[in-house]
């Protein structure tokens, strides 16, 4: 999928098609075993001065689209200055067949021509993997990264949260010589922190520092998504090598 020789073949076969070459991946699963939960992003660029009526209009279609069979819930996130400038909701249904249900209903068509007069662009992306609706782009017209790169990045933004949450936090407050909360207390707070900074903030910004390897152009070469792998784990071992040294040094006069 990644090869010289395919992405030379997709070039040349571009000007032909219309709109972007998507690809799409089937396996022979059991029918037997239950639909694999699907989500969808729905990028909406809002006029200026839209932003209330917005807001009301999208409780208004989530009251709705509880209703439909398969709905496990959604997330509205506003725009981020300088990383994300869309409104980015997220819907969640058990099952493929379940969210068509709900994005080609009557009653989301006749929501969706309530939304003219605020909304000036709308994209809808299907996803499956457990990351990928942090990972939205600005333009959400390319495919996601792939499943490892995301989890290499979550993994590069996510130890240096739980590490100073537990130097600083959770071992001096929450613990024996703080206030003594029951392990699965302090545990879960921690994770709840750990888990918002994320999501909400370190995620976009290391997206955007390593967009040129997570999605890289098309006419990239082979060499640069080998150094973003090796930049990453560098990372990783600069950041083990500077916490292995922090206690040292916070002690040091």
């Amino acid at each position: 999928m990644q090869s010289p020789e395919r992405q030379k073949l997709a070039s040349e076969i571009e000007p032909a098609l219309v709109g972007a070459l998507d690809v799409h991946l089937f396996n022979d699963s059991d029918p037997r075993l239950p639909a694999a939960p699907v989500s969808a992003i729905i990028s909406t660029r809002v006029s200026p001065g839209q932003e209330k009526a917005f807001t009301e209009w999208q409780r208004h279609i989530a009251a709705v689209e509880a209703k439909f069979e398969g709905y496990q819930g959604y997330k509205l996130e506003p725009p981020i200055p300088g990383v994300q400038e869309d409104w980015v909701m997220v819907v969640r249904f058990d099952s493929d067949a379940h969210l068509d249900a709900w994005l080609n209903s009557e009653e989301r068509r006749r929501l969706l021509e309530e939304s003219t007069p605020f909304d000036e662009a709308t994209r809808i992306r299907k996803v499956q993997s457990g990351f990928e609706s942090w990972f939205v782009s600005k333009d959400d017209t390319g495919p996601p990264p792939p499943v490892w790169k995301q989890s290499m990045i979550v993994l590069l933004v996510l130890y240096p949260v739980v590490f100073l949450w537990g130097f600083f936090i959770g071992t001096p407050f929450l613990g024996p010589k703080g206030l003594s909360l029951p392990f699965w207390l302090a545990l879960f707070i921690g994770n709840a922190v750990s888990v918002s900074l994320t999501g909400f903030w370190l995620i976009a910004w290391g997206s955007r520092l390593l967009g040129w390897w997570l999605s890289p152009a098309k006419d990239a070469p082979h060499w640069r998504g080998l150094a973003g792998t090796a930049l990453v784990l560098l990372l990783y071992c600069s950041s083990m090598l500077v916490f292995a040294l922090f206690p040292i040094a916070l002690r040091s006069p």
